[in-house]
Parts: structure tokens; C-alpha cells; sequence
């Protein structure tokens, strides 16, 4: 495997008034699973306002990738609001 096979990428940019930074490691599990789990794994692992934004992007991002090949995937929002994702695939 090369780097090639690594993937990051700046998705979007939400608005994070507290400066929240949160970053999130999707379990293999939750990739097979599909967009809505993975969307709502992330949601719920940052929490509350920002989590329901993040989680809802990233779901709807990440439906165009195919799924069954990526191996790994983290998220991450900084103290600005960009919302990065990291995947790789198998």
C-alpha cells in the first residue's frame, strides 16, 4: 500500500462560535454500515449543535466514496470550523 493510497480533504466549513476542535476515528464497522451510520457515529461523537452539522456533512460526503473499498476514516473540525476527512482506502 503507497500513499497514494491517503486521501485528505477539506470538505466544508461550519460555523464553531466556541472554537470546538474535535477529531473523530470511524471504526471499520460503522464504514460498512453505510452514509447514515457513519454521519451519525460522527454527530454523536462531537455532540450537540456542532456535532449534528459535522455529522450531517460529512454523511453527505461520503456517500459518493465507495464505501466497501475504504479502510479508514477520521474526521476532524478545527477551532475555525473546517471540517477535514482523512480516508484510506484498502
Amino acid at each position: 500500500m503507497g500513499f497514494s493510497d491517503i486521501v485528505r480533504q477539506t470538505i466544508g466549513q461550519v460555523s464553531n462560535p466556541a472554537n470546538i476542535i474535535r477529531s473523530v476515528d470511524v471504526p471499520k464497522a460503522t464504514l460498512i454500515l453505510g452514509t447514515s451510520a457513519i454521519g451519525a457515529f460522527v454527530g454523536t461523537k462531537i455532540g450537540g449543535p456542532l456535532g449534528t452539522t459535522v455529522g450531517t456533512l460529512v454523511g453527505s460526503h461520503v456517500g459518493h466514496l465507495a464505501l466497501g473499498r475504504m479502510e479508514s476514516l477520521k474526521v476532524t473540525v478545527n477551532g475555525f470550523g473546517a471540517v477535514e476527512v482523512v480516508y484510506r482506502y484498502a
